[in-house]
């Protein structure tokens, strides 16, 4: 899982889990002092096998060629952190939850957990349901919950009279904090945020508004906030808590010895060794001073050195195709195996180095549908991969390798919550790429309300959210304009609850200009304009500090981040790729190789289809979901229906990104539904249409049965398809006979067998479908271009 954000990367969920492992080791072991080493076993989990990772955390299937930096496992220098095991973990985890508070960051967290539990129990039922701020992935099996609640100052954002104001010492978003078992908090990116990225006008400390102040006193404020949350709100008796750490950049090679690089482009291993030639960001002090003032335990993943060290972990230009330059989030399958306690039995996880491991990344990216694109570097044309087979490398004892199945039985009827920036998306993400890969076949839910973003396993009870909230501390609306309130975290009402948080802020306290979400900020009475960022970043911390300590029972919700290292995906690369690319890389000619989703041309999405007699109208979501208020769609068929059903959601949810949605997998139905508009868009595999049944003998294609038409009885659209898979051979085949009356047969002339299934479907269309309610369509036949 990734505890950080962009491709794919994850060590915290790992360390949290080690937490449990070693609690009895009577070594001594700083986890976060150690070095990457080269591992051949890693990655962990491959990406494209995780549904769950947003496009831009694939580096992968992005483009990026080498594969080498999945290799590097972390290792303490006075222990050996054990390999993750996520089916231990959700065992270990059962009833439990877990929720990632904060940006971006938090998010990589969220999504490499939940992407390291799937790959784990692969057949384990979960759901994935966003709701507000939170987003919950829940392995109903083992009623663990991971969420991820996206609030990147943590503190509140509110719209007022004079716009956005950012309220350093108002955490309302708290209350989806409450009852979680193990909460893990993470803000700082956003705080630097300015121009048109800054998500507030105005900063509010007490009743003074600021237009703006030093992004580190305001982020500073905004931790006091968090921080009273705290001591107010945890019972650390049931709810544990996790502060995610500095997660750093790379954009000046000069910091580690390399002056010529301006970014961190085309770096391919890690800094050798455990020590990092530049200096700590400031915002560390402000974090570490902040925490130190919370009376309720709350465990630092000082995460900061070890992820120094990776400065090829970035996702470069992989992360959105090329369109930017992302030094500062993180691939997940690099981190699979890195978060967790400073100290774990005597075992300091964040001391280590990244070493190589053949046997990385833990899950495959590009087959996780979660990831969004910013976040799926292979996908977006990264060449290299040698970035994904690097895991981390305690000094001190060994992380144990990710089992999703294990995860989700520790979690079972759990709920765990990612609260923070963008990189708290990571985090969700991540974690529920990894937890669908682990059990691929079980149903899900994937909910959005507002900023709640939930992903449910209902086999397992388990929920992971997101709630974004970069600041932790509140940013809101008022006369002034945005205004980020360093002493105010009423978003900390969204943190309760939950069995596990998770909180995460920081990059946003720097972002300035355009990027800079809020106008002033604001702690107790006083409104200044701008302030030093790191003392800003302190004040934020204290308020969380406080909501933590004030909210947060440790005994229900747990501020960890478990390591997570997701199972190691069964395929790998076909003998013909490896010769196709064994053969391209003697050629002297460049020759571009389309693997998986790397495709680099971009013309052919540029064409659209053009009747001959009249034009057809531009594709409008929100008017074709009124239009579709209150009615069903459904596409039954191969993998083409589920193509066009895909689509079509895909374009939906860009019309109207903010509405609330559900998506729920139950057997080979999918349901995508908008409560809003009351529509739902299903998708039903059935590349026969006809029945296709287990028997005694073998697998029997049916074609005088259609036991499966009861499902699609009711709804309103149905959009019919079949024809590739009758045409299957061999090891594609998924039937041994056909059955047609009494008669049964190996083989028979697959057009009449076509013939035969159409005529049954027909007939079942005759005798079931009342045409002044259902219309109904059959798709045509797909063509092929293989001569």
């Amino acid at each position: 899982m990734g505890f950080w954000v962009r491709c794919s990367f994850s060590l915290l969920l790992v360390l949290l889990l080690q937490l449990a492992n070693v609690e009895n080791c009577e070594c001594v072991c700083d986890f976060f002092e150690g070095s990457w080493n080269v591992d051949v076993s890693y990655p962990l989990y491959v990406p494209a096998t995780c549904p769950f990772i947003g496009r831009e955390f694939n580096c992968q299937n992005n483009g990026r060629p080498d594969l080498t930096y999945q290799k590097y496992r972390w290792r303490p220098q006075g222990c050996e952190l054990a390999r993750f095991d996520g089916e231990d973990f959700l065992k270990r985890l059962k009833g439990k939850s877990i929720m990632f508070v904060g940006d971006s960051i938090s998010r990589n967290q969220w999504q490499s957990l939940t992407c390291m539990l799937h790959a784990a129990v692969p057949t384990a039922n979960y759901t994935v349901t966003t709701q507000d701020d939170v987003s919950t992935f829940a392995f109903t099996d083992y009623e663990v919950k991971v969420m991820l609640n996206r609030n990147v100052y943590l503190v509140d954002v509110e719209r007022e009279d004079i716009g956005r104001v950012l309220k350093l010492d108002s955490i309302e978003g708290g209350k989806l904090w409450k009852g979680i078992d193990m909460l893990i908090f993470n803000t700082w990116h956003w705080w630097n945020r300015r121009g048109p990225t800054q998500p507030w006008d105005y900063i509010e400390v007490g009743k003074q508004i600021y237009k703006d102040m030093d992004r580190l006193d305001a982020f500073e404020k905004a931790l006091t906030t968090w921080g009273g949350w705290v001591d107010s709100n945890i019972d650390p008796t049931n709810t544990t808590v996790f502060f995610q750490g500095i997660s750093p950049s790379h954009y000046n090679g000069s910091e580690w010895n390399e002056p010529s690089a301006k970014s961190c482009i085309g770096q391919k291993e890690p800094v050798l060794g455990s020590t990092y030639p530049g200096s700590l960001p400031p915002a560390v002090a402000v974090l570490k001073r902040a925490l130190s003032k919370i009376k309720k335990p709350v465990t630092l993943l000082d995460i900061t050195t070890l992820s120094l060290l990776r400065k090829d972990g970035h996702p470069s230009i992989y992360g959105l195709g090329g369109r930017t330059m992302d030094c500062s989030h993180w691939l997940l399958e690099h981190f699979t195996n890195v978060r967790g306690s400073s100290q774990l039995g005597g075992c300091d996880f964040f001391q280590g180095s990244w070493v190589y491991d053949d046997t990385y990344p833990l899950y495959n990216t590009s087959f996780c549908h979660f990831i969004e694109q910013q976040f799926y570097c292979q996908g977006n044309g990264r060449p290299d991969k040698v970035y994904l087979k690097y895991k981390w490398k305690p000094n001190a004892c060994e992380l144990p390798r990710f089992n999703g199945q294990d995860f989700l039985r520790r979690f079972n009827g759990k709920k765990i919550l990612f609260v923070g920036d963008s990189l708290s998306l990571n985090q969700w993400q991540s974690l529920i790429c990894m937890l669908h890969a682990a059990v691929l076949h079980l149903n899900f839910t994937i909910q959005r309300n507002g900023n709640l973003s939930t992903f449910t396993l209902a086999d397992y009870g388990i929920s992971v959210m997101l709630s974004r909230n970069a600041f932790l501390v509140d940013l809101v609306q008022e006369k002034i304009g945005r205004v980020l309130m360093l002493d105010s975290i009423k978003n900390g009402n969204a943190w309760k609850g939950v069995d596990m948080l998770i909180f995460n802020t920081w990059h946003w306290w720097l972002h300035k200009g355009s990027k800079q979400p809020w106008d002033y900020i604001q702690e107790g009475d006083k409104i200044y304009k701008e302030m030093d960022r790191l003392a800003a970043f302190r004040k934020g911390l204290i308020t969380w500090s406080k909501w933590v300590d004030s909210n947060v029972d440790p005994t229900i919700t747990k501020g960890q981040t478990q390591p997570l290292s997701g199972s190691v995906y069964p395929g790998g690369s076909m003998p013909p790729v490896a010769v196709v690319k064994e053969v391209l890389r003697n050629m002297s000619t460049p020759v571009a190789l389309l693997d998986e989703n790397g495709r680099p041309d971009q013309m052919y999405l540029k064409y659209r289809w053009k009747p001959h007699g009249c034009n057809l109208p531009r594709f409008n979501g929100k008017e074709f979901l009124e239009r579709l208020r209150g009615k069903k769609m459904m596409f039954v068929g191969d993998s083409l229906s589920s193509n066009h059903w895909q689509s079509l959601i895909c374009m939906l949810h860009s019309a109207v990104p903010n509405s609330n949605y559900t998506l729920v997998h139950e057997g080979l139905l999918f349901t995508f539904s908008v409560p809003e508009y009351g529509v739902s868009i299903m998708f039903m595999e059935n590349g026969f249409l006809v029945d296709l049944e287990v028997e005694k003998v073998g697998q029997m294609i049916k074609l005088d049965s259609m036991s499966t038409g009861n499902l699609w009885k009711g709804v309103d659209i149905l959009i019919f398809n079949s024809y590739h898979w009758w045409n299957h051979t061999g090891h594609l085949k998924t039937w041994d006979y056909f059955q047609f009356g009494d008669k049964m047969s190996t083989e028979m002339d697959r057009m009449e067998a076509y013939k035969i299934a159409l005529t049954t479907w027909g007939k079942w269309v005759d005798s079931n479908i009342n045409f002044s309610k259902t219309r109904v369509f059959f798709q045509g036949i797909s063509a092929v271009h293989y001569i």
